[in-house]
């Protein structure tokens, strides 16, 4: 996919793929108001709030010729190592079984998870010794990821939550506070599957007057995904680079990233859900505040 790098600094082509992202302070009441619920849902609070209308998503998921094209700056895994086609079956085998998932099958599905981040040809672990890089793993799953490879070092890393809104046919991104006091030299953005891309760019546009560079490490994505988020880090400037273990195309009505061959399948499911009763076993770290 050719992203035209002639464009990036045009202000009509940052206004076309940047949402709105608001202080809570400054968000409009509306906004607010359906946050809240997800607040009050999962106790936490979110400090600011950014916008993707359903047009903006339409714009950023766009497919080109070619819907399986990425740029340079995107690395999927699986097209190298076909090992990683057997993890994401995987994932998608305990993703699909229904409601009741025993801890057999979450921790199955958790050491499938970490197999593709140890096969990424990037290796974050790099970055996390050097402490002139923020290390930020998005709650829930990319948290609990990060820390079980090393990756969240502590001194400088970032764990926030962050809560996808249904918000007047588009969709809203809650995120709770990212204090940061600094200038980072880059960036890594642990997150367990991307889907919109709205969870990854509402951290970046948080972040992107101190950082400039980021590296986005994933187990999937659908092609959408990642068609959003270079489409608005060309539109911004900044300089971004992607690892993903597999992607596919689709993407439902929730977010969630489907099987091609079946719209009624998901490929990885909802991580979070899936492994994070693991958190009583002994299976998962259990200090978050590192």
């Amino acid at each position: 996919m050719r992203i035209d790098r002639e464009e990036t600094h045009n202000a009509e082509t940052l206004l076309k793929f940047r949402p709105d992202h608001y202080g809570r302070s400054n968000a409009p009441k509306e906004m607010v108001t359906a946050a809240k619920k997800y607040e009050r849902r999962f106790e936490i609070h979110f400090a600011t709030l950014t916008y993707f209308s359903k047009s903006l998503l339409n714009e950023l998921h766009r497919p080109e010729r070619d819907p399986t094209d990425v740029p340079d700056n995107v690395i999927v895994a699986s097209r190298s190592d076909k090992t990683i086609l057997d993890d994401v079956k995987a994932l998608s085998n305990v993703a699909n079984s229904g409601p009741s998932i025993t801890i057999a099958q979450r921790r199955h599905y958790f050491g499938a998870l970490k197999r593709i981040y140890s096969k990424l040809p990037s290796d974050p672990m790099v970055y996390a010794r050097d402490e002139h890089v923020l290390c930020v793993g998005i709650e829930r799953e990319g948290r609990i990821l990060a820390e079980s490879m090393g990756w969240l070092p502590r001194g400088h890393n970032l764990h926030p939550h962050a809560k996808r809104v249904p918000y007047e046919e588009g969709l809203l991104v809650g995120l709770s506070d990212i204090a940061v006091t600094q200038s980072y030299a880059k960036c890594i953005i642990v997150d367990g599957a991307i889907a919109s891309g709205a969870t990854i760019i509402s951290t970046i546009e948080r972040l992107r007057p101190v950082i400039s560079s980021f590296n986005i490490y994933s187990v999937h994505s659908p092609f959408e995904g990642l068609r959003a988020l270079s489409r608005y880090a060309a539109a911004t400037g900044i300089e971004l680079q992607i690892a993903v273990g597999h992607a596919t195309t689709g993407i439902n009505s929730h977010f969630y990233a489907i099987d091609p061959t079946d719209s009624a399948k998901v490929v990885v499911g909802d991580l979070g859900d899936t492994i994070s009763d693991l958190r009583n076993t002994g299976d998962l770290p259990m200090d978050p505040s590192i």
